[in-house]
């Protein structure tokens, strides 16, 4: 199953059990209720990246010539894809990071953080931007948008349900503490099996192996997952934990209750996939 149609049919079927659901409650005028919920937070997902998204991560967008060839880059593998030249934007921030959305060919863009193209060799630079293209192909960014609108409203109701646990019992002075984000640490597993089931780990490395194909030396790819792990681990990327499936490597750290929303593959594991052991 392509894994668009594999995430709208995850839709469908939340969709179809709110209906059930509000009919079961109120009987016809529930049903009614329940199919204009349905309809529109299947709207709001669908357009999902154009409400939020861009917001989340605003920056220059890149035009013409630039010190490091991004376009240029972009165009060469956008031509092996056989896809649309996508939109390249730079965002301002020290965390070497790299992200990609868009719901179709047409409107996608590759976001990359100064970080990025300071930490990363032009090469590396390259073959992030591989990955990134190799997204966009497989119309993955749609998937990964739907995942991140799901998620969201999932921590959306923690969040306030942890405001209100915190009005009753007091909240901790440490941001990250658990007692801060009580219901947010039991939603996070469900969270992650939701998106789980609606993209899968197969499609990181998937995405990993169509990249490394265009690539002279998929070690090259390998080194640069190892790059970006390490540097988030030590420099961390203030974001909604619901945008982490947008990134080429996950950006949450092992600290807090975000720590329990993990749906990338391991680096270990993408690496071995693309090279055949581990380390580097």
């Amino acid at each position: 199953m392509k894994g668009s149609t594999k995430t709208w049919t995850l839709l469908s079927a939340l969709s179809l059990t709110l209906i059930m659901m509000s009919h079961a409650w109120a009987g016809r005028q529930g049903l009614l209720w329940g199919v204009i919920i349905a309809l529109s937070i299947n709207c709001i997902i669908y357009f999902y990246n154009e409400l939020l998204l861009e917001g989340l991560f605003p920056g220059r967008v890149v035009e013409g010539q630039n010190p490091w060839g991004l376009i240029q880059t972009a165009k060469h593998f956008s031509a092996k894809a056989r896809i649309p030249v996508p939109r390249v934007v730079i965002y301002e921030h020290a965390s070497p990071q790299a992200l990609v959305m868009g719901r179709s060919w047409k409107s996608a863009t590759l976001i990359l953080t100064e970080g990025l193209l300071r930490a990363l060799t032009p090469e590396e630079r390259a073959a992030v931007i591989a990955y990134q293209i190799s997204c966009i192909k497989k119309l993955d960014t749609l998937s990964f948008a739907a995942a991140c609108a799901v998620s969201s409203l999932l921590f959306s109701v923690s969040h306030l349900i942890d405001l209100i646990i915190r009005g009753v019992i007091g909240p901790k002075k440490d941001p990250d503490s658990r007692q801060n984000h009580l219901f947010s640490l039991l939603v996070a597993p469900l969270a992650t099996l939701v998106v789980q089931v609606a993209l899968g780990s197969h499609r990181y490395l998937a995405n990993d192996r169509l990249a490394a194909s265009w690539l002279d030396d998929p070690k090259v790819l390998a080194r640069a997952l190892w790059k970006l792990e390490s540097y988030a681990s030590t420099m961390r990327l203030e974001i909604p934990a619901s945008t982490a499936p947008l990134f080429i490597v996950n950006p949450l750290t092992g600290h807090g209750w975000t720590r329990y929303f993990r749906v990338h593959p391991s680096v270990e594991k993408r690496i071995r996939n693309l090279i055949g052991y581990y380390p580097i």
